[in-house]
């Protein structure tokens, strides 16, 4: 009964998504199906790997660099990021279909399982880290932004991580560039 109301309570992120009426319907098959496509990327990778795709060696991690890079000083022409593999949203697309992706099938076709291990435990420091400056009432923007990065890889690609980290960065800078600003502003007001 426990597990069939903990599911029944997870499926309303799955229809809320989905554009359902949540207070119509509550499925737990629909939170299975939610949890399924976290996994799916996951069982997708490993399988182009038991193909016999090589692993990146961290080449989907350079990827969004390298295409930032070359897009501003043209060093080399970038190819059009619908066919960059190294993009594992473009990738998984291409290959399988719309699913997304995930931190975990993203450090597994760089690094294999070893990688997945070291992620784990530095994904744990972080947070660890994180929760002792909430509780120390000294947390910076700069830390939630990577926080919600990391919920945001859960479903997502590193390519697209990479471009809501940045977004996220430059909207604080500008917060605090202006804030910075109007101080001055009221201190010379004065």
């Amino acid at each position: 009964m426990g597990s069939l109301a903990f599911l029944s309570a997870l499926s309303y992120k799955f229809l809320d998504r989905g554009g359902l009426d949540v207070d119509k319907i509550i499925d737990p098959l629909a939170a299975i199906q939610e949890m399924g496509g976290s996994l799916r990327p996951v069982y997708e990778v490993k399988s182009w790997i038991n193909q016999g795709m090589d692993f990146y060696l961290g080449g989907t991690y350079l990827a969004p660099f390298d295409r930032q890079f070359n897009s501003v000083f043209k060093l080399k022409e970038n190819l059009p990021s619908t066919v960059d593999d190294r993009l594992m949203n473009v990738m998984i697309n291409n290959k399988s279909g719309p699913y997304g992706f995930s931190l975990i099938a993203e450090v597994f076709i760089n690094f294999a399982n070893s990688g997945v291990i070291v992620l784990g435990f530095m994904v744990g420091l972080f947070f660890k880290y994180l929760d002792s400056r909430i509780s120390n009432k000294s947390v910076t923007p700069v830390l939630i932004v990577f926080a919600y990065g990391f919920f945001y890889h859960i479903r997502q690609s590193f390519a697209s991580t990479f471009g809501t980290v940045v977004v996220g960065i430059l909207y604080i800078s500008i917060l605090v560039f202006m804030s910075g600003l109007l101080n001055k502003i009221q201190k010379h007001s004065y």
